[in-house]
């Protein structure tokens, strides 16, 4: 299995990759392509992609081919003056094992003129400095509406293992979109396949010499669904990929098993044999804890806050880093602190347990088909007085236990060679996302309004605000700032903040003043939702126009309560009235409590998001009349003034 340890290592590199093209010379440009300025059903596409190809040889050590080659063409019309600037450029991922052979392209311009793609307009800079990731860019020349863009490129690996999928939709118009596999005769693979909105997608399979072909296609394809707050594009978009399940009897991506044990053998093991130093430290730092909670917190603190994070994604590990040499550099990529991570808790004799997580962002992940390209972090999960703890050490303003929002609920696998599992990532309570804000206010005789208040955030919206680096610098202007936004014609003053990252929690704390301009002596007028108000309506779209479900980052509560004072001869001129609403989806709840005696109220808001995802029509017609309500009430005013 040693060739395929390198295929495996240079994967890693693969997996960040833009799809790659097809050398030489290209196709005349037809009547039909020179006379399109407008795409039937989208007038206002800024650019249509004509067409899309890529042609995929699979390496084949049998018959002497030593490498895969990956190669895509590309055209490209603008349409409009705002298609050159969101098309006029390139960008290609690539590595010295993901390599990118050659780039040539072209701009056609409408009087049938070509310019080339000069070499002075190719740019490669760096993307990742622990896995000499590079970014190649081209900008076109000569762009104008009507103008013909021609690109295409050559990269070359040492693998088997293309596990990107091909997308045949982009954000603009697909004319047409294909990619053919040659796959050699010694490698057996599965065909994943996802077309939600049913595009009609069409394959065929012919013999060849070398084995098998495969070719699917699709045409006149619409753009990504752009829709407030819905699904990543990876969950709606037509993609397909072929997955290595064996090559010369061997088993590959077969099981989440065989899929475990490749990667051990091929990836990780040589990693691993290099950890002496870090076993020790792990045993060094557990000694300071007295149970084993605490040992694993101190050994999580260790890797989160002194171990820099290169944010660099992916499972799989550099052939030249270990966990001893991770911990000497002080830094790492997600892979490399993980791994680093586990060793720390081995080491300390807590059993820990590798996971393989992927982030919502890029779409769900399909657990029937065993391929460690759906994921792009590692987690370590421990368990505890019972209670399995998933440790993530990327990030800074991550808590013990806490998971970033795009991780959690997500389906995931607990690595292990002989018995993975799928499991699903824990989430935080909506009850615990919280932001809960309390104002004191005061109404002068000469009509100014005074006083204090106070911000928790809590859960996801806690971690949204923790600065964990220079904590000290910048914080109070920045919460200066939000709070001149969400108060406006107050001053905020002795604004204290208080970070507390392992519990997940910013508290700021403040006092109150109305400008004086803003002064009306005989009326005080307040919107009493702010700061967190006013409420605004998430769901624009009428339910009869939604075709695609819903995803918030996050379920969560608000909580505010205004106090108000007023001297004597002053009462309430108006008030909202209370106002409730409970569903599937969430609450929305609000109380007055005036006390005309006691020349005092006491108004109470509680706006709660039960479920991040509104799947069904009925779901969305219920977050629609909960953000309605909310929309209702806080345009509404509180109003005081003399009798």
């Amino acid at each position: 299995m040693k060739a395929t340890a390198i295929a495996i290592r240079f994967a890693g590199a693969l997996l960040l990759a833009a799809a790659p093209a097809l050398a030489g010379s290209f196709p005349p440009v037809s009547e039909a392509e020179k006379a399109l300025n407008t795409v039937a059903g989208y007038p206002n596409a800024t650019a249509v992609v004509l067409s899309r190809k890529g042609d995929f040889h699979m390496l084949d050590p049998a018959r002497g081919e030593q490498s895969s080659i990956l190669k895509v063409s590309v055209r490209i019309k603008i349409l409009q003056e705002k298609g050159k600037e969101e098309h006029g450029e390139v960008r290609i991922l690539h590595s010295p094992f993901y390599r990118l052979k050659e780039l040539e392209g072209r701009t056609v311009l409408p009087d049938g003129r070509e310019v080339a793609l000069a070499a002075d307009s190719i740019f490669v800079r760096r993307a990742s400095s622990s896995r000499r990731l590079m970014v190649t860019s081209a900008a076109f020349p000569a762009l104008e509406v009507g103008a013909i863009l021609d690109y295409s490129y050559i990269v070359r690996f040492d693998s088997i293992y293309y596990l990107e999928p091909w997308d045949f939709q982009e954000s603009i118009p697909v004319l047409h979109s294909e990619i053919t596999y040659h796959v050699p005769k010694a490698l057996a693979a599965r065909a994943w396949v996802h077309d939600p909105l049913q595009v009609g997608l069409q394959s065929e399979k012919s013999p060849s010499a070398l084995g098998t072909d495969l070719k699917l296609w699709a045409d006149n394809l619409a753009p990504w669904f752009d829709e407030p707050l819905g699904l990543p594009t990876n969950d709606l978009a037509a993609r397909f990929m072929l997955v290595p399940t064996r090559y010369a009897g061997d088993a590959l991506l077969d099981t989440w098993a065989s899929t475990c044990d490749l990667i051990e053998t091929s990836n990780y093991n040589d990693h691993r044999r290099d950890d002496a130093a870090s076993s020790r430290r792990g045993r060094e730092l557990a000694a300071a804890g007295k149970t084993p909670r605490e040992k694993a917190l101190l050994i999580y603190r260790f890797v989160r806050d002194e171990i820099a994070t290169e944010p660099s994604p992916g499972i799989l590990v550099g052939d030249k880093t270990s966990p001893d040499k991770t911990l000497a550099a002080r830094r790492g990529d997600y892979a490399d602190k993980a791994l680093l991570l586990l060793t720390l808790l081995d080491g300390a004799g807590l059993k820990p347990r590798l996971v393989w997580a992927a982030s919502r962002e890029d779409g769900e992940i399909d657990p029937t088909i065993p391929s460690f390209s759906w994921f792009d972090r590692p987690l370590v999960r421990v368990t505890l007085d019972d209670q399995e703890v998933f440790l993530d050490p990327s990030g800074p303003s991550l808590g013990f236990g806490q998971l970033e929002a795009d991780y959690e609920g997500t389906s995931a696998v607990l690595f292990d060679r002989r018995k993975p599992e799928v499991i699903t990532l824990p989430t935080t309570p909506a009850e615990r996302n919280g932001r809960e804000a309390r104002l004191n206010l005061e109404v002068g005789a000469d009509g100014r309004v005074t006083g204090t208040g106070t911000l928790v955030l809590s859960g996801h919206h806690a971690s949204l605000g923790l600065e964990v680096k220079d904590a000290a610098q910048g914080l109070e202007k920045k919460w200066g700032d939000w709070l001149k936004e969400r108060l406006p014609g107050f001053v905020a003053s002795e604004l204290a903040v208080k970070q507390e990252v392992d519990e997940r929690r910013l508290e700021l704390s403040f006092k109150l003043a109305q400008a004086i301009e803003e002064v009306q002596g005989d009326e005080v007028s307040l919107n009493p939702n702010r700061p967190l108000g006013p409420s605004h309506q998430r769901l624009t779209l009428p339910p009869e126009r939604r075709r695609t479900p819903v995803l918030f980052d996050f379920g969560e509560q608000e909580n505010l309560e205004l106090k108000v004072s007023w001297p004597e001869g002053w009462h309430v001129e108006l008030n909202p009235p209370d106002r409730r609403l409970d569903n599937s989806v969430g609450r929305f709840l609000t109380t007055w409590e005036v006390d005309e005696a006691g020349r005092s109220l006491t108004y109470r808001r509680h706006l709660e998001l039960r479920t991040p995802k509104l799947a069904t029509r009925e779901e969305y017609t219920g977050g629609r009349a909960l953000f309605e309500l909310a929309e209702k009430n806080d345009a509404q005013m509180l109003v005081l003034a003399p009798r």
